[in-house]
């Protein structure tokens, strides 16, 4: 249907595929040549293929998850233009871990508060050991995101204090987002925790106060979005709320951290800190996938008179939640090789 279409237009949609920097630098030269061969081949599905990998190989460079830095035409990559990249990788792969510790923490909610459904005797080895795992794994996690986070809020703070104008007014927007979104996530997560099933002693690793936070802040991640009436009419109102908004919230607030890390300017130093603990957070990360999938895999069926689910049995969110854990460990690995390879070529490592 395309074809009737000028050259000039396809060639602009095909452009499309490319994030906007790489437009900007090489659009008008990849257009020409673009319309010069839609010319000669009105049709051609292998043209539509390559630039759509082209297109996304370049917005995976542009997330730091793939490549090399652009570079202006006719100029070389600069160690600045590598840093800049390693702080792309670094943003995504906080976005990553962001994903993956709220999947974790769905999971972790719900092991113990199954743990705490059966006496000691009655409870599943491989579900006990699954959450034990767990959850000192999750508070690695906590403890490198915390460390990790530190040197960032540094470094803003100094860039906002000595910086001019217009490295205030690139992080004020960026940094209002993020304040807002942790400050409403903090006051919800605090409020609701009332509840947390947990109250009276969990029998985890996890601190008592934290682990009502986790399930708190976690409570969006349910099976009761399949059954919308059933979930409108089981949970309280200001419940249904927190549940529908904190996920935007703690959305708005990762996308505002990764735009801030990207914005900050690292020095070389924190740059390289902070590389060193993207390779812990890389190695701890499989052990909490491969706790939670083995408890997937060994989990029990249904109660045998009334159909209800036995504790620890993993339903369809458990399943989800496995699933994505899966999906952050390539994601969350590619980030953080890319991290450690343009911070080697930055500083003449190669």
């Amino acid at each position: 249907m395309s074809a009737g279409r000028p050259p000039a237009e396809r060639a602009a949609r095909l452009l499309r595929w490319y994030p906007r920097p790489w437009r900007d630098r090489y659009g008008a030269e990849f257009t020409e040549l673009l319309i010069s061969d839609i010319e000669e081949r009105p049709r051609s599905v292998r043209r539509a293929v390559d630039v759509a990998r082209g297109g996304l190989v370049a917005r995976l460079t542009q997330a730091g998850l793939a490549g090399c830095p652009l570079a202006a035409p006719g100029r070389a990559v600069t160690p600045q233009l590598r840093y800049r990249q390693v702080s792309a990788s670094l943003g995504s792969l906080g976005g990553v871990l962001a994903a993956f510790l709220m999947a974790g923490a769905a999971l972790w909610s719900g092991l113990v508060i199954d743990r705490q459904a059966l006496p000691p005797l009655a409870r599943p080895a491989t579900a006990l050991l699954a959450t034990d795992v767990i959850s000192v794994a999750m508070l690695a996690l906590l403890a490198l995101a915390a460390a990790a986070a530190l040197p960032v809020l540094a470094t803003l703070a100094v860039r906002f204090w000595a910086g001019g104008r217009a490295v205030r007014k690139a992080l004020r927007r960026p940094a209002a987002v993020l304040l807002a979104g942790v400050t409403f996530l903090f006051i919800g997560g605090r409020h609701f925790e009332n509840g947390w099933p947990g109250t009276g002693g969990h029998g985890s690793f996890v601190p008592a106060g934290l682990a009502a936070f986790e399930w708190a802040t976690s409570l969006s991640v349910s099976a009761y979005w399949a059954h919308p009436a059933g979930f409108f009419a089981s949970f309280p109102r200001p419940e249904v709320y927190w549940m529908g908004t904190s996920p935007l919230a703690l959305a708005a607030s990762v996308i505002a951290a990764v735009i801030l890390i990207r914005r900050a300017g690292l020095p070389s130093r924190v740059l390289a800190f902070e590389v060193r603990l993207a390779t812990a957070a890389c190695a701890v990360m499989p052990v909490v996938f491969g706790a939670a999938a083995c408890w997937v895999a060994t989990s029990g069926g249904s109660h045998p008179a009334g159909g209800l689910p036995l504790p620890f049995h993993a339903g369809l969110i458990d399943l989800a939640c496995t699933a994505l854990l899966a999906l952050a460990l390539p994601l969350a690995a590619q980030a953080a090789r890319t991290a450690r390879r343009e911070l080697r070529l930055a500083q003449g490592r190669a």
